[in-house]
C-alpha cells in the first residue's frame, strides 16, 4: 500500500544518505556558545553540536535539551526506522494550563481566588501526644498522621504556646523525612505521588524502576535502582533479572600472592542495579539524553562486552534506527552515544580525514587534544582541552604535557596507590577523546574556529564472545607500528569511550545489616578495583602522495589511544605502606605506565639501508678475497693457513660494519637531532614555506632491532678477530740475537786472517833469500813449502 511504499522509500533515502555521506565538521563549542547564539538554541549531547529548539519550545535550564515552553504539555513519538522518539509540544487551550510535569491541562481552582482566605482547617491540625517508656516518665513524643510533618507554628507563623504542637501537611508530591519529623522531602521523581502509607510511589502507567530492578525481593527496592518512574509500556514484556543485569565479570584479576586468578564474578555489582533499568527504559522511551549516556557508561564499564546486558541493551535500541552516520562517521547513531565503529579497522585507523599539518616549530607544533566528559549517571561535564587528565600520575604540569608537542616521545613511569583509588577517589569519569583541528580542507585556518576529530580507543583488554582478545597483541608489542599492509590489522576493535579507573563495578550493593564501616570492611565490600596500568598515544604521520601538490607527509592519521587496564582483587590491598622494593610492594602500590609515540613510514629508510649493506657485504667478500689471494701468494709452495684468512675475515667485517653504523648514527643525528633549530633547519635557512618541517621520526623500538643485529654481529666479529690474533700469535717461537756478540766474532776473525796473510808474507822472503844459496831438491823445487 502507500504508507508502506512511503516507509520503503524513506528508509532507501536514509540508506542512500548514509552511503553519500562524508565526515563532517564538528564544531569545537560549548553550552554557552550555544546558548549565545539565540534563546531557542542548544547544546545537543549526543550530536555534540548547536541545535534549535523547534514550535513551543525552549531550552533546558541546562541549556542541554529542549523541553516544552510553560504553556505546553509534553509527549514523545515512538522510535522509528529514521528517528527516534522526538518530543512534541501542545499549547493548553480554553482557559486550561499545565500541570508541573507538563503531562496534562487542567484549569485553574474555582473555591480560591487572590481575594478569599486559604482555608488551613485540613492542612494544619493538633499533634497527638503518646507515652514512651517506662511509666514513670511522664514526658512523650507528639505524632501526626500519614503526611503531616511535626510544626512548633500556628497558621500566622507565631510560636504555637497556646495551640501546642502543631501538624502541617506535605504537599503531595513530597513525603516526611523519616529522621526528621519536621522536614517535607520531595519525592526522586516529579511523576511520584504520596500515597496512603507516606511512600512516594508512580502514577497509573508508570512504574518504579526499583521495583522493577528488585523483582521478587521486595527488600531490594529501597538497595537498587535511582527510584524513579518509567513507562510501563515501554518495560512490558521485558524481564530485569538482578542476578543478571547487575553482574560483573573481570578476568585476570590480581589475587593474594600476586597470583592471577582467570575471573572474578561481582554479584549486585553497585553501578548496574542502581542504573540499569532506569537507563533502558528511558533511553528507549523518550532518548532521555542522561540515561543513554549512562547505559553507555555501563556498557563501557564491562569493557564492552557483548555477552553483558548493558552493551545489549545498546545495541538494541541503535538497531531500531536507521540513522547509523552522525557528523559522517558510521556507528554514530542519531540522539545515541557513539560506543562503536562500524567501519573497518583501515578507514578508522589511517583515515584522511584530518586537515592540519603538523610541525616541529610554530603552530602546528602542539598536538591539542580535547576531552568530553561524563558522570557516571550520564550527566554531561563538558569539554576540556587536555593537559594532565590522561596521567595517574601526579607532576609538574609543564613536563606532564610535553608528550602533545610533535615529535616528542614520552615516557612516565609511577606508582599508584590502590587504597586511594579504592576508598578515596571520586566516581570514575569516563571521557571521549578528540582531536582539534583548525585547519580547513583546503589548508586555510577555519573561520569559524577548531573542529573536533575522534581519536580511537584501543583497549587491550577487549574481549570477544568467544573469549578471543584481538587487541592484546598491540600493548603486548609497543614497538609494533602498524601500516595498511599488516596482516592482523582487521582483527582490532576500536571504541570511542573510556576511563581511567573504576572503583565502583566491583562496588557491591550495601548491605544494611552492617554497622561498622572500617577500611578492611570497606575494601571487602570492593570486591574488585581496576585502573589503567598501561596508556599509549600513537600519532603517525601519512604518507606522502607524489600524484598531488600537497606535501601529505606533514599531516597524520588520526591517533589512537592504547589502554590496558589492571584489575585486582580489593581484600588484597595492603592496609600499610609496605617497604621499598618489598615483595609485596605491587599490591598496593603497582606500577602504571603513560607513553606518548610519534612515528612514520621509514620503509624507504630501511630499503636504502638493505641497499647499503649490501654494498658493504659485497664489497667485504671481495676484501676477503683479496686479501686470501695476498695471503697465498706470500706462502709460495707452502699450504695457506684457514684459521688466519678465518681472522681477516672477521676484521673485515667488523670494519665494514662498523662504518655502516657509523653512516646509520650520522643519518639519525643529522636529520633528527638537528633538524629543529631556530637559524637554520639542516642548513636550509627557516621560511614560511620550511618552518619546523618534520624531515624524520625515529622508529619505536629503542634500541632498534636492525640497529642492536648489526652491531651485535660487529661486536662479535672484532671480538672474534681479536681472539684468534691473540692465539695466533702465542703459538709463534720467538729467538732473541745479541748482534754485539756476533760482530765481535767476525772482527776476531778478520784479524786472524790479516796475521796469517801477514805470516805467509814473510815466510816467502825467507825462502827467496834461500833460494840464493841452495839449489832444488830431486822431490821439487817447493817440497819444503808444500810440506808447512
Amino acid at each position: 500500500d502507500l504508507h508502506s511504499n512511503l516507509n520503503m522509500l524513506k528508509e532507501l533515502l536514509a540508506v542512500l544518505l548514509c552511503l553519500m555521506s562524508s565526515v563532517a565538521d564538528i564544531q569545537k563549542t560549548s553550552v554557552s556558545t550555544c546558548a549565545s547564539q539565540g534563546s531557542s538554541y542548544y547544546y545537543d549531547v549526543p550530536s555534540l553540536t548547536c541545535s534549535q529548539c523547534t514550535t513551543n519550545q525552549i531550552p533546558s535550564i541546562d541549556k542541554q535539551q529542549c523541553v516544552c515552553s510553560a504553556n505546553a504539555i509534553a509527549s514523545y513519538t515512538s522510535w522509528t526506522a529514521s528517528s527516534g522518539p522526538s518530543l512534541q509540544c501542545t499549547v493548553c487551550t480554553g482557559g486550561t494550563f499545565p500541570t508541573k510535569v507538563q503531562q496534562t491541562c487542567i484549569a485553574c481552582g474555582t473555591t480560591a481566588s487572590s481575594t478569599t482566605s486559604l482555608n488551613l482547617s485540613a492542612a494544619i491540625i493538633s499533634a497527638t501526644c503518646i507515652a514512651y517508656g517506662p511509666s514513670s516518665v511522664v514526658s512523650g513524643v507528639c505524632t501526626c498522621p500519614v503526611g503531616y510533618i511535626l510544626t512548633d507554628f500556628n497558621a500566622t507563623g507565631a510560636l504555637a504556646n497556646n495551640e501546642g504542637k502543631l501538624c502541617l501537611l506535605c504537599p503531595f508530591n513530597t513525603y516526611v523525612d523519616s529522621t526528621n519529623p519536621y522536614r517535607c522531602m520531595p519525592c526522586s521523581d516529579e511523576k511520584m505521588r504520596r500515597d496512603s502509607t507516606g511512600r512516594c510511589s508512580c502514577p497509573s502507567g508508570y512504574v518504579e524502576d526499583s521495583v522493577l530492578a528488585a523483582g521478587s525481593s521486595a527488600s531490594d527496592a529501597s538497595l537498587v535502582g535511582i527510584h524513579v518512574c518509567v513507562d510501563q509500556s515501554v518495560v512490558q514484556g521485558q524481564s530485569f533479572a538482578l542476578g543478571s543485569f547487575a553482574q560483573q565479570k573481570y578476568y585476570d584479576v590480581v589475587d593474594a600472592g600476586g597470583a592471577i586468578t582467570s575471573s572474578v564474578v561481582v554479584d549486585r555489582s553497585l553501578p548496574f542495579a542502581a542504573y540499569y533499568v532506569a537507563s533502558v527504559a528511558r533511553c528507549k522511551a523518550t532518548r532521555h539524553t542522561p540515561s543513554c549516556q549512562a547505559l553507555a557508561n555501563l556498557c563501557a564499564l564491562t569493557l564492552f562486552s557483548s555477552d553483558h546486558p548493558t552493551c545489549q541493551a545498546y545495541q538494541d535500541i541503535t538497531k531500531t534506527v536507521l540513522q547509523s552516520s552522525i557528523n559522517g562517521f558510521k556507528g554514530w547513531y542519531l540522539a545515541m552515544p557513539w560506543l562503536f565503529y562500524e567501519q573497518t579497522t583501515q578507514e578508522v585507523l589511517f583515515a584522511t580525514g584530518i586537515n592540519r599539518g603538523v610541525a616541529l616549530s610554530g603552530g602546528n607544533s602542539m598536538l591539542n587534544l580535547t576531552l568530553t566528559t561524563y558522570a557516571l549517571n550520564g550527566t554531561y561535564l563538558g569539554q576540556q582541552d587536555v593537559t594532565t587528565q590522561l596521567q595517574l600520575c601526579p607532576g609538574d604540569v609543564r613536563d606532564l604535557t610535553r608528550y602533545q608537542r610533535i615529535g616528542s616521545n614520552y615516557i612516565l613511569n609511577c606508582r599508584l596507590d590502590l587504597m586511594s583509588i579504592a576508598l578515596s577517589y571520586p566516581e570514575p569519569t569516563f571521557y571521549e577523546l578528540w582531536l582539534s583541528d583548525p585547519t580547513a580542507t583546503d589548508g586555510s585556518a577555519r573561520a569559524s574556529g577548531p573542529s573536533l576529530y575522534p581519536v580511537p580507543v584501543i583497549i587491550s583488554n577487549y574481549r570477544k564472545s568467544d573469549g578471543t582478545t584481538p587487541n592484546k597483541f598491540l600493548a603486548d608489542s609497543p614497538s609494533l607500528q602498524l601500516d595498511t599492509t599488516y596482516s592482523g590489522l582487521g582483527n582490532i576493535v576500536p571504541h570511542r569511550r573510556f576511563f581511567l579507573y573504576d572503583n565502583i563495578g566491583g562496588r557491591k550493593v550495601p548491605d544494611p545489616a552492617k554497622t561498622s564501616s572500617t577500611t578492611q570492611t570497606q575494601l571487602q565490600d570492593m570486591t574488585v578495583v581496576r585502573w589503567a596500568s598501561y596508556m599509549e598515544l600513537r600519532i603517525q604521520l601519512r604518507k606522502d602522495d607524489p600524484s598531488t601538490s600537497i606535501d601529505e607527509s606533514q599531516k597524520i592519521y588520526p591517533p589512537y589511544l592504547l589502554i590496558r587496564y589492571q584489575q585486582q582483587v580489593g581484600s588484597t590491598i595492603s592496609l600499610s605502606i609496605p617497604k621499598l622494593g618489598a615483595s609485596d610492594e605491587s599490591m598496593r602500590l603497582p606500577m602504571v605506565s603513560f607513553r606518548a609515540t610519534y612515528c612514520m613510514d621509514l620503509s624507504n629508510f630501511w630499503y636504502i639501508t638493505m641497499i647499503l649493506f649490501i654494498l658493504l657485504v659485497i664489497f667485504m667478500v671481495i676484501s676477503c678475497g683479496f686479501k686470501a689471494f695476498v695471503h697465498k701468494q706470500s706462502l709460495g709452495i707452502y699450504p695457506m693457513q684457514s684459521e688466519i684468512l678465518f681472522m681477516d675475515c672477521c676484521g673485515t667485517l667488523a670494519d665494514f660494519f662498523f662504518w655502516g653504523l657509523i653512516v646509520m648514527c650520522g643519518y639519525w643525528f643529522i636529520f633528527f637531532k638537528l633538524q629543529v633549530s631556530h637559524e637554520t633547519i639542516i642548513g636550509v635557512p627557516i621560511n614560511s614555506s620550511n618552518q619546523g618541517v618534520v624531515k624524520v621520526l625515529l622508529p619505536l623500538d629503542n634500541p632498534n632491532s636492525a640497529f642492536a643485529a648489526v652491531f651485535s654481529i660487529c661486536l662479535v666479529a672484532k671480538f672474534a678477530q681479536v681472539c684468534m690474533l691473540i692465539r695466533h700469535q702465542s703459538k709463534v717461537d720467538i729467538f732473541f740475537m745479541d748482534w754485539e756478540v756476533i760482530i765481535s766474532i767476525w772482527v776476531c776473525l778478520g784479524f786472524s786472517s790479516l796475521l796469517y796473510r801477514n805470516q805467509r808474507k814473510e815466510n816467502f822472503a825467507k825462502l827467496r833469500s834461500c833460494n840464493l844459496h841452495q839449489r832444488p831438491t830431486k822431490k821439487g823445487k817447493m817440497s819444503v813449502f808444500g810440506e808447512q
